[in-house]
């Protein structure tokens, strides 16, 4: 028994002034396909007929038995490993990096750092691979597991040696430099990627005057100078023009020229996104919409169906619906050329197929299609998304032939979960199997520059071959590692860093805060806010304070729970909005802190209208003058109402309550706060019976310790780390040692099951009883997801 492969070579009429392949090809095969997907963008019109060259190659298969592997089998492939938490990994396959190729001249609009345009000489050498591998492959019988032609095999074997050990001072491009998928664009607004990097991570103009700089690390393999941006850009706007590639091809990303669905787009304003990350201040690049980046004349990023991997830092909470917000391979000409030609991980609310719960989640845009599974729709009912986690790691893998895969998870704590490891799509010969990639590098925005998403960007490299596992497991562990959004001041404060809630001083409003609305024009509104309140509640009511946008020397709130988003006054009405990096909107974002005294606490005195003041009138926030001709300008009430009570946030990036999902009683521990004491149950926010906040810190290997906010020790097992039954886990001062390590482990339902590394055993209540004071305790880890009393939240 055999089937056929025909590979197809269209070949243009040949011309004067070209006589080279057209790089493009498909497989055929007689088994089932993948009907195609509903089309993003109607085809491009082929400008001229042209004959095809057919390769027929028989290849014996194996019986049907063999060929019987199960979408079943997949999941079951993915077990649990305590370094990964739940979800198995990418297969291992070999991958290879581009050929040193012959390169056209540099285009007279295009940068000369390090831009190029592909010639007929990769071209042919792409053919030629193609059909070198798919010789082989008629040449070799198909074993089971194999890598096999046809669209319905399993992924490739490991073949690739295993990577050497990493050491802790190595950063994600020399982890999977290690490995043998080096990186071939390398892109942060952040930090370096590279260890021994020390040059620029972008560029940004100046709105007065033009005049442009480029923004770096601070040292080699360092975070980036942020000190800089805020010098140069004090009182006036700047824009980002230009992120630097770090990697040794220089594939430099700019912003994006018009393409096939969308007009030129603008670059991000370069303070709209301020974070923390490795103890320091640090801004992020936010994609709003009509934003973009991109480079069409690469060199070294895999074409054809080359393999290649692709990872970002992004966000779950500045997300739309939007196409589309990509990062990866796309078109060289900024048009929708058919499916196969992108590569690239999608990150959104977008659903083309089925999708399950509301997102966002990590889908691969192979052109025409956000995809989650090879039919399409995600086939795992529990891949419900990340929903508004701030930080998210997401992960593709593309061997380019036969097999992709899309993996997620928390980019503060934890390992990586696989949502899919499996075959291309397929569509009958023209589809996704093998890949028609094309080298172009895109953030921001579809292939064809549909630009109607948002996003937020931190970091993200795309790799020559696909990493191994072990690689992605590292580079994981790395970025949590960065402490990504760890508040810099005082929390309760107005120093910059800190993070807030604001609460009216009225008298008839003293239990109400400045909250982000619930309606979609985005007003801010004052609503009461407690202990029992929702998380969602508790994250609208709280606030980063940032330096001021219009003028550092005073202050904007940038939302807790959308980051990128500002409290901004249009029209005297104070709404939140993402940073549009106008003038106007600086100047509307932008407060005077004054300090009252007494009962009304502070006054925030607008930047951009000296005489107005931040009020609250009819259940909502505006800017608001002493006597003025508004409603909310009324004399009645109006020192009062201008007053705020400057608060802890009701959420908070560092310590949190850390919740038993089975009787909603949070950890904490009896007063005194020694080592050695039991670690129990209390009701939550009871500080006076021994609640206390936890934060998870991470150490290596996805584990980390939970210390304890009141003491400053770790929750840890004491006596014979194995025992279960007995009450064994107490504070201790933290020590890093394996008795006080954890493994947090996200359920399906975004529960914690926190594993010890120096038992295996999970946490959980002594004796199951639901009562305050009851001790904590350690038992034998339930497969069932959600097991009651092994069920932890931080809230």
């Amino acid at each position: 028994m055999s089937t056929e492969i025909v590979v197809n070579f269209p070949i243009l009429p040949l011309a004067e002034s070209e006589r080279s392949l057209r790089r493009e090809f498909s497989v055929t095969s007689r088994y089932e396909r993948v009907n195609a997907p509903h089309r993003e963008h109607s085809p491009k019109r082929r400008s001229a007929a042209y004959q095809c060259l057919d390769l027929h190659f028989l290849i014996p298969l194996p019986s049907r038995r063999m060929l019987a592997f199960t979408r079943q089998a997949l999941l079951d492939a993915r077990s649990f490993h305590p370094s990964r938490g739940i979800g198995g990994s990418a297969p291992e396959v070999p991958g290879r990096r581009g050929q040193n190729l012959s390169r056209n001249p540099r285009p007279s609009n295009v940068p000369a750092n390090g831009s190029h345009h592909p010639g007929a000489s990769r071209r042919r050498r792409a053919l030629g691979a193609v059909v070198t591998a798919l010789v082989s492959l008629a040449a070799q019988p198909l074993a089971l597991g194999a890598s096999s032609a046809v669209a319905n095999a399993q992924a490739p074997p490991t073949t690739r040696p295993a990577p050497r050990p990493t050491t802790r001072g190595e950063l994600p491009c020399d982890i999977y430099g290690a490995a043998g998928a080096p990186c071939v664009g390398a892109f942060s607004t952040v930090r370096a990627l590279y260890a021994d990097y020390e040059g620029p991570l972008y560029k940004i103009r100046r709105a007065s005057d033009g005049a442009t700089r480029d923004i770096g690390v601070s040292s080699a393999g360092g975070y980036a100078n942020a000190s800089a941006q805020v010098g140069f850009c004090s009182h006036t706007t700047c824009t980002i023009t230009e992120i630097y590639d770090q990697s040794p091809q220089h594939n430099n990303l700019y912003i994006e020229g018009a393409g096939g669905n969308g007009s030129a787009d603008r670059g991000a304003p370069a303070n709209a996104l301020p974070n923390t990350a490795g103890g320091k201040e640090v801004y992020g690049l936010e994609i709003s919409a009509g934003m973009g980046y991109r480079n069409d004349h690469t060199k070294g990023v895999p074409v054809g169906a080359e393999p290649q991997g692709v990872y970002m830092v992004t966000s779950g909470a500045h997300v739309n619906n939007k196409c589309c917000f990509d990062f990866g391979n796309a078109e060289v000409n900024n048009d929708d050329n058919g499916n196969g030609h992108m590569d690239a991980l999608n990150f959104s609310t977008e659903c083309w197929f089925t999708c399950h719960g509301t997102g966002p989640w990590a889908q691969a845009d192979l052109e025409n299609g956000l995809f989650q599974s090879d039919s399409g729709g995600s086939q795992d009912p529990q891949n419900t998304g990340t929903g508004p986690l701030p930080f998210v790691t997401a992960m593709l893998t593309n061997n380019g032939l036969n097999y992709f895969s899309l993996e997620q998870g928390n980019a503060q704590l934890g390992g990586l979960s696989t949502e899919y490891a499996g075959p291309e799509p397929y569509n009958s010969g023209i589809g996704y199997s093998p890949m028609h990639q094309e080298g172009a590098i895109v953030l921001g925005t579809g292939g064809d520059n549909s630009n109607g998403s948002i996003g937020s960007f931190f970091e993200g490299v795309i790799t020559a071959g696909i990493p191994p596992a072990s690689a992605n497991n590292a580079v994981q562990d790395n970025i949590v590692s960065v402490g990504y959004g760890r508040p810099l001041g005082p929390v309760g404060s107005l120093v910059p860093g800190s993070e807030v809630s604001l609460r009216a001083t009225s008298p008839s409003s003293s239990q109400e805060y400045i909250r982000t609305g619930t309606s979609n024009n985005g007003l801010a509104v004052i609503a009461p806010v407690g202990p029992t309140s929702s998380p969602r509640a508790k994250a609208d009511a709280s606030w980063v304070v940032q330096p001021g946008l219009a003028n550092a020397s005073c202050v904007s709130f940038e939302a807790f729970s959308d980051p990128g988003a500002y409290l901004e006054s249009t029209d005297f009405a104070l709404h939140v909005r993402p940073d549009d990096g106008s003038t106007a909107f600086a100047r509307g974002a932008t407060f005077c802190p004054r300090s009252v005294g007494g009962t009304r606490g502070t006054v925030f005195q607008s930047y951009g209208y000296p005489d107005m003041y931040i009020r609250h009138y009819d259940q909502h926030v505006y800017l608001a003058s002493d006597g003025g001709t508004s409603d909310w300008d009324v004399f009645v009430g109006w020192g009062l109402d201008t007053g705020w009570a400057v608060t802890a946030p009701w959420a908070q990036a560092g310590f949190h309550e850390l919740a038993v999902r089975s009787d909603g009683l949070c950890v904490g521990s009896p007063a005194g706060n020694l080592p050695g004491q039991p670690v129990v149950q209390e009701t939550c926010g009871s500080s006076g019976q021994g609640y206390t906040g936890a934060e998870l810190v991470p150490i290596s290997g996805g584990y980390g310790e939970i210390q304890l906010s009141n003491s400053g020790n770790d929750i840890a097992v004491s006596g014979n780390p194995a025992t279960t039954g007995t009450p064994d886990v107490v504070e201790e001062p933290p020590s890093g040692s394996a008795t006080s390590l954890w493994l947090p482990v996200v359920q399906p339902d975004g529960s914690l099951k926190l594993i010890s590394a120096s038992s295996g055993l999970c946490l959980s209540v002594y004796g199951d009883i639901p009562r305050p004071g009851q001790k904590l305790d350690q038992s034998r880890c339930s497969s069932l997801p959600g097991a009651t009393w092994q069920s932890f939240s931080f809230k």
